[in-house]
């Protein structure tokens, strides 16, 4: 199956993110599925080659013995990915081509150790440390570069074992204030979903829960840049501005903000601005530890207002009388209706 022009700039993009450790979970499986779909690796070595230059700069070409290894590996991969299904022919031309095919396939699919060795051959695979923040709990992290980082409740943070050595890069799901540690020859990089921030040394929220219709981004000091590839999207934000974008219909608004209250939730209060019922209550759900349920056909209506350290009835109590909704309680179950 033959690649249209656009297709295969998409995955020499998705290669290059995953090269260069930026890929996220929903790229990677995006690359994966069209290794998976695709009836023959010949196009593999086509848009590879762009890139090899840099690629074979990087990594240490592996003995005789280990290229028989290598060929093994990839006969394996190949049945993984095609199952029993007969494969077409394919004709490597000798170790540079799967050196090519090991660069990012055998590491992509995470077989074997074929991950060659940077130059320093006592570095090894890249790997992640995991912060994340349970339902109710506010977590704080130091990072190695200075940074602090403040979690919300159902937040993660992941960073790579290579962090500060030639860059700042970390992905995270959830919601989190940054106060970035300054250093103008490393940005520091966050990528949430389809959305990347990228800041040199400045103080901001980042709300990005993959489950919620909304994500935003409120800067307190310094400028931050936000690119969102699906919307092909790039803003630059400034102190007390904020940016608010709806995944599901891609309309966004960029306001400036007289005071910030979208990092409220650090001092435990909840702050709501026109924000869909549904996420309000996913919030509710994750600042309480509790299960809210909204349960009616048409509750589709924006919430505002703030929320002062209150117990989740009071919180329950005054959405109700906003709404006009009605709610019961069952245990720890809240069921909000019409």
């Amino acid at each position: 199956m033959k690649n249209t022009q656009s297709e295969d700039s998409k995955i020499v993009r998705l290669m290059q993110l995953y090269i260069e450790n930026r890929c996220s979970d929903k790229e990677r499986d995006e690359l994966l599925s069209w290794l998976k779909q695709t009836d023959c690796y010949d196009p593999i070595d086509s848009i590879l080659n762009t890139h090899w230059e840099r690629i074979m700069n990087e990594v240490r070409t592996p003995d005789q013995l280990r290229e028989k290894e290598l060929q093994n590996e990839f006969e394996l991969i190949r049945q993984k990915i095609r199952g029993t299904k007969k494969l077409k022919k394919h004709k490597p031309s000798g170790l540079n081509w799967l050196l090519k095919v090991a660069a990012v396939i055998l590491l992509l699919l995470g077989i074997g150790t074929s991950i060659y060795k940077l130059k320093d051959p006592a570095v090894t695979s890249i790997t992640y440390t995991e912060f994340k923040s349970a339902h109710g709990k506010i977590k704080k992290i130091k990072l190695t570069d200075g940074t602090l980082v403040t979690l919300n409740s159902g937040s993660s943070l992941k960073l790579p074992n290579n962090f500060n050595n030639k860059s700042r890069f970390v992905q995270m799901e959830g919601e989190a204030f940054f106060d970035v540690a300054k250093n103008a020859e490393k940005p520091f990089i966050i990528e949430s979903g389809d959305a990347t921030v990228k800041v040199l040394g400045t103080s901001f929220n980042v709300k990005a829960y993959k489950e919620d219709k909304l994500m935003a981004v409120t800067v307190a000091t310094g400028k931050v840049m936000v690119n969102i590839d699906a919307m092909d999207l790039q803003l630059k934000l400034l102190p007390n501005e904020h940016l608010s974008v709806d995944k599901n219909t891609s309309e966004f608004s960029k306001t400036t903000i007289e005071e910030n209250n979208y990092s409220k939730w650090i001092s435990g209060i909840l702050y709501f601005d026109k924000e869909p019922l549904d996420d309000v209550i996913k919030e509710l759900n994750r600042k309480y530890d509790k299960k809210v349920i909204l349960s009616c056909k048409s509750c589709n209506q924006q919430i505002s207002g703030s929320h002062d350290n209150k117990s989740l009835e009071a919180v329950i109590d005054a959405i109700c009388f906003t709404t006009g909704l009605k709610y019961t309680q069952n245990g720890n179950t809240i069921i909000i209706h019409e």
